[in-house]
């Protein structure tokens, strides 16, 4: 895998260029469906992070999960009410893994929520 920030760039460029973000954009109230989110390398940081419009990616968090997980923050963190790592947050990392890893990923990901007792419903105690 092309663990570059140009990599990286062109990863999430594919992602939210996707008809798929732009419907999860709708689901999760995004700001915008037409966007740009600026891709960093992240220089000093020891893990991702990110916001609306930005993630920082150091060299060892360039992997397609972890830039997911970084990109369900970016749908989710307007949500200003609700915990980072909450259940919109996990719900917004699950329809990534499916649609942009596929089936098996997301299933072992939600087996994980399962076993942790992590929600993704804020009605339910797990997902």
């Amino acid at each position: 895998d092309d663990n570059s920030i140009e990599g990286a760039r062109r990863y999430v460029k594919q992602v939210i260029g996707s008809k798929r973000w732009a419907t999860l954009a709708l689901r999760y109230d995004y700001p915008s469906s037409n966007i740009t989110i600026a891709v960093k390398d992240g220089r000093g940081r020891r893990s991702a992070c990110a916001s609306t419009w930005r993630v920082s990616l150091p060299v060892h968090t360039r992997s397609k999960p972890i830039i997911l997980h970084e990109l369900a923050h970016t749908l989710t963190n307007h949500q200003r009410k609700l915990p980072g790592h909450g259940w919109l947050f996990c719900r917004a990392y699950l329809d990534l893994v499916s649609t942009f890893i596929g089936a098996d990923a997301k299933k072992k990901l939600k087996a994980s929520f399962r076993d942790h007792k992590v929600k993704t419903n804020p009605k339910r105690s797990n997902a």
